[in-house]
């Protein structure tokens, strides 16, 4: 007689289980084109609704507005994400000649006040050698006649 299996679907392969329709619902992607680590996007409200992960920090721009925008998120869930809008301007960076310095009687003051500085410091240099001199001479006193102490 021929044993029998207590456990008929031991070992039967396992099946996953199907998936509703409701389950496959597609993911969107929000779009973004890479622009050097800016995220294009059409407004300030697409921006703001962007999803951002604890510790992130992103950078928007605003392909119908002068503008961009960061979004940061700090490293806890329950914080508030920080969001920031930035006005871009253009500065024309052309050098006018008009608005060049001369400096060059500037420096010529400065090194004429730098030297009268300098002959002040000599002079006072050789007055305090004078007196360092002075001061290590013996003392005389007018009670011997003005004889050095020995």
């Amino acid at each position: 007689m021929a044993q029998q299996s207590y456990y008929p679907n031991y070992y039967q392969t396992y099946q996953q289980p199907r998936t509703t329709t409701y389950m496959q619902q597609p993911q969107i992607q929000p779009q973004q084109s890479d622009q050097g680590g800016l995220i294009s996007v059409p407004n300030e409200q697409q921006a703001r609704n962007w999803p951002i992960a604890p510790g992130v920090s992103l950078t928007f721009k605003d392909e119908n507005s002068p503008y961009i925008y960061t979004k940061t998120m700090g490293f806890s869930q329950l914080d508030q994400p920080i969001f920031e809008k930035y006005l871009v301007t253009k500065e024309e960076s052309s050098l006018d000649q008009n608005n060049v310095v001369d400096y060059s009687s500037q420096i010529n003051d400065i090194e004429s006040q730098l030297s009268e500085i300098k002959d002040a410091y000599k002079l006072l240099k050789n007055e305090l050698d004078e007196m360092k001199n002075w001061m290590r001479q013996p003392f005389m006193s007018s009670s011997n006649g003005g004889q050095k102490y020995e």
